[in-house]
Formats: C-alpha cells, sequence, structure tokens
C-alpha cells in the first residue's frame, strides 16, 4: 500500500493496494452500510456529480478536504477511509 501526496498536501495521489482504489471501494461499502447512494454522498459533502466514480478509474484521486468531508459525513476517520477494509492499525506506541 502507498500514500503519495502532492508537495502542497491537498491532494491524495495515489491510495492503492492490489489494484483497487482503497477510497472509491470505502465510500461505496459505507453507502451500502448506510443504505444510501454514491450521488447522495456527493450533494451533501458539496462534491460535483460523477466525482467519487471517477476515483475508481487510474487517472483521478481526491482531494485530501474531500476525503475529509466524506469521513465527517459517515462520522468516520480519514484513516478508515484509506486503509482496506477489516485491517486494523496498531497504535501503541514502542
Amino acid at each position: 500500500a502507498y500514500i503519495r501526496l502532492s508537495s502542497n498536501l491537498c491532494q491524495v495521489v495515489f491510495v492503492r493496494i492490489g489494484g483497487i482504489f482503497l477510497i472509491y471501494e470505502n465510500v461505496k461499502r459505507l453507502c451500502e452500510k448506510h443504505k444510501t447512494n454514491i450521488a447522495t454522498v456527493e450533494k451533501a459533502c458539496g462534491i460535483a456529480n460523477g466525482t467519487i466514480g471517477k476515483w475508481a478509474g487510474k487517472d483521478a484521486a481526491p482531494r485530501i478536504d474531500t476525503v475529509k468531508a466524506i469521513a465527517d459525513y459517515f462520522g468516520v476517520s480519514v484513516d478508515s477511509l484509506l486503509q482496506k477494509p477489516g485491517k486494523r492499525r496498531d497504535t501503541k506506541c514502542h
């Protein structure tokens, strides 16, 4: 897995594991869980219609402020949108 941020830290360029763009997959999963759809999320978060669907492709990536708006909408952390579902992170400091 890797995350590459632009120099101004405003855009997540790639979040990818095994060819799956995790943010898109996680948004889709959260929509199913909350019985809503991507268009509703886009409208509620002030995102242009069709934008989230473009993240499934390899040429489009969300701005980090957009990811934050989606995380806030679902009541989850930005970190959870960037992780493979079911993957736990060890937050202990050693």
